[in-house]
């Protein structure tokens, strides 16, 4: 492992209308000790004929052409093959900020325990506007027993935090493999997010990530998976009841809930998570109370085409007393015009 030097790891499948300029982003940072390891997982178009015109130019980028086997062994052979000290992602239709290595390097510099440390972005061509996520590395340890908390493209992790853990992205979680990654690293070590989006991330219908939603069932199977295993190593009883419902209330989910009965499990589930969180070694009640109020809120977002009697029912909980007015007067506002996201799936056990 070469200290200071970052393996840059890319996956490219059918991208040739996106790798030059997203390579390009990686090639021009201001942070220059750089690996660039170009994984081209069997593209049928011409895409390895665009990586290798760039390559001509950069002794850095250094170009595995595979068979195609699939996005995790694809990531998994580029960490077998990292010499750096540390590992940033990148995919083959976003774009770097050209001082993202730069600053990404210079705060793992100085923060020797953190071993994740993932970004806010900008996102474009579809959408335009920034996401940023949490950065109290506590918070996110809770986060994660919901959702994602980091933009995969935008992440660096420590290299040896990796080794010394014989940590990988694992195939049991196909379509959710950095989440189950993240959750992973986010047992051993501390983690981060830079408040600076330094990632323009690409939304469009052919994207990576949107491509990915077209398969809801089989990623609610994986996140099944993950929160089994989170769920377990913290000895919480749960069925499979609850594991629908928290599916359900995760903040990417695709569903709503039309019917009331739903709410009180909903709280019910909340205070549960809020007891079995204060064993946790390490979380204050204050990361409890600003994960899970935020959390509720987002889920009784999913609740609002019932109207204002589930709004009387919400502001009767311990939870929307920490969100903030603005947060409940939207809620409100929602709830009265009874609100219903486009292209939402209802909640049903059956």
């Amino acid at each position: 492992m070469e200290k200071g030097l970052v393996s840059v790891i890319l996956p490219v499948y059918n991208a040739a209308s996106t790798i030059k300029e997203s390579l390009v982003s990686v090639c021009n940072q201001t942070y220059t000790k750089l690996e660039i390891i170009v994984i081209n997982d069997g593209s049928t178009d011409n895409s390895l004929e665009v990586i290798k015109e760039i390559a001509k130019n950069d002794g850095r980028i250094k170009i595995i052409n595979k068979n195609n086997e699939g996005l995790i062994k694809g990531l998994n052979q580029g960490l077998s093959l990292a010499n750096g000290e540390y590992i940033a992602r990148m995919d083959a239709d976003d774009l770097c900020y050209a001082d993202r290595i730069e600053k990404q390097v210079k705060y793992l510099n100085k923060h020797l325990d953190i071993g994740l440390l993932g970004t806010a972005v900008k996102t474009f061509q579809k959408t335009n506007h920034e996401v940023s996520f949490l950065s109290d590395s506590n918070q996110i340890r809770l986060k994660l027993f919901f959702q994602n908390e980091f933009a995969h493209p935008s992440v660096m992790i420590r290299h040896q935090v990796l080794l010394d853990n014989e940590l990988k992205y694992n195939d049991r979680y196909l379509h959710v493999e950095d989440y189950g990654l993240w959750s992973s690293i986010s047992r051993i070590s501390k983690v981060s997010n830079l408040k600076t989006p330094l990632l323009h991330y690409r939304v469009s219908d052919s994207s990576v990530s949107a491509l990915a939603t077209k398969k809801i069932l089989e990623r609610n199977e994986m996140h099944f998976r993950i929160y089994r295993d989170n769920f377990d190593l913290i000895n919480l009883n749960y069925t499979d009841e609850d594991l629908s419902f928290h599916r359900a209330i995760s903040g990417n989910s695709p569903y709503y809930f039309n019917r009331l009965e739903h709410f009180s499990v909903i709280e019910s589930w909340f205070l549960t998570l809020e007891e079995e969180f204060k064993k946790l070694d390490g979380i204050t009640d204050r990361d409890i109370q600003r994960v899970l109020s935020l959390q509720f809120y987002n889920a009784s977002n999913k609740f609002t085409s019932l109207g204002l009697l589930f709004f009387a029912k919400y502001m009767k909980t311990k939870w929307s007393k920490s969100v903030g007015f603005k947060n409940n007067l939207r809620l409100f506002l929602k709830s009265f015009m009874k609100y219903k996201a486009e292209k939402a799936i209802p909640f049903d056990l059956a």
